[in-house]
């Protein structure tokens, strides 16, 4: 009995461990057929992102720029030229008043002028008898000589003179132009007690009104001119190069004027008027003086151009073939020169340009090799490796900027 029994056990152990095995493959296999698959992921591209502006070539001329406050081209004190006490004032002769060429001002008490006048023409009658009566005497003379048989005529001596009677008779000429001229003297005087405006234009000041006395050469107003007014633009010698290498700029080189607190559809059409002859000791620029006719004839969209207004000028420069306009911050400095990063193929490229207007945040470059349409890098991918591969943003649209905005003539 004994080895029957552990014969027994002994196929029941195995049959143990069998069954353990296959039991376990069992919930491998299940295990297996209903695990899920794992996410699978796509590889990372590493190549750093960047930023890109396409830009596209212009020709056209350059816009230099610069700024200045509205001045008048004509201001003056006018003043009293003949003493009296103020009778009328006009009622423009107030401060923005608007005063046209000739137009009466004021006028001065001219009972005294006009006394003087009448006298004055009074004595060119009495003159103008004393001229005929001397005449008369003159031609008498002669008739006396020619009928007293005496050959020949007097003297042509200051006696001989004196028998024709020449001497009273151009006495009594110079008489009668004095007494003309005292006329004329008092007619301007007269004319004086009515203070006129010179020129076409706005009142910034007054300093009499009705029963004041006033003196010759006191002050009576200040008048301005507003026909044209002008801006002093300082620019710099390298500015200068840009509108002409000598500095000899064309009469009348078109500007555009746009005040500070307007845009650009506000803006005037003026013209350069001359280059002062020095340059400022102060700063070292030169100045540029830009006319703008008709400040105050302003179109739909303009207001008046009033004296101190700040105004930001552009001068119509030299005529560029070929450059491009870009954000000032896509300029890079490579060993010491301007250059630009690109987009080729995928790949950043570092190409050198010369640079040929900087002005606020952006510069005008140009370069020989460059095609007609660049695809500039304007972000920061940090380190930079020629020929390294990058990966493209969103484009970024290009801006107008001034220097696209060139006056035409």
């Amino acid at each position: 009995m004994t080895p029957k029994i552990i014969s027994n056990k002994k196929i029941i152990s195995r049959l143990a461990v069998v069954g353990i095995l296959v039991g376990g493959l069992v919930i491998t296999i299940v295990l297996t057929a209903l695990r899920t698959e794992p996410p699978r992921t796509e590889r990372v591209n590493q190549a750093p992102l960047v930023s890109t502006l396409d830009v596209s070539a212009r020709s056209g001329a350059l816009t230099v720029t610069g700024t200045g406050s509205v001045q008048p081209t004509r201001e003056v004190t006018l003043s009293a030229e003949v003493g009296g006490k103020v009778v009328t004032v006009s009622p423009a002769l107030v401060s923005g008043g608007t005063v046209t060429k000739g137009h009466v001002l004021a006028t001065l008490e001219a009972d005294d002028y006009e006394n003087a006048l009448a006298m004055a023409q009074s004595e060119v009658v009495q003159r103008r008898y004393e001229l005929i009566r001397g005449q008369q005497e003159v031609e008498v003379a002669r008739e006396e000589w020619a009928n007293s048989g005496a050959a020949g005529e007097p003297e042509t001596t200051e006696l001989g003179r004196l028998a024709y009677r020449e001497p009273e008779l151009e006495l009594a000429r110079a008489g009668l132009a004095t007494a003309e001229a005292r006329v004329r003297d008092a007619e301007l005087r007269l004319e004086r007690t009515r203070l006129r405006a010179p020129f076409d234009g706005k009142v910034l000041s007054k300093q009499i009104d009705v029963g004041q006395f006033v003196g010759p050469g006191q002050p009576v107003a200040a008048l301005y001119a507003t026909d044209e007014v002008e801006l002093v633009v300082p620019l710099s010698p390298e500015q200068m190069d840009l509108l002409d290498p000598n500095w000899q700029l064309p009469d009348r080189l078109p500007a555009r004027v746009i005040p500070a607190a307007g845009t650009s559809d506000a803006a005037w059409d003026g013209y350069v008027h001359r280059v002062e002859g020095a340059l400022d000791p102060a700063s070292r620029l030169i100045n540029v003086v830009v006319r703008v006719p008709g400040p105050y004839r302003p179109s739909e969209n303009q207001k008046p151009l009033l004296i101190g207004t700040f105004a930001r000028v552009g001068i119509a420069g030299r005529v560029e073939e070929r450059v491009w306009t870009i954000p000032l911050s896509a300029l890079r400095d490579q060993g010491g020169q301007s250059a630009v990063w690109l987009v080729e193929d995928s790949t950043l490229q570092v190409q050198r340009v010369d640079v040929v207007q900087l002005v606020d945040d952006t510069a005008i470059i140009r370069a020989a090799d460059f095609p007609e349409t660049i695809r500039l890098i304007t972000s920061d991918p940090g380190v930079v490796t020629p020929g390294m591969v990058v990966r493209l943003g969103p484009p970024v649209s290009q801006t107008e900027s001034l220097q696209t905005q060139v006056p035409q003539p």
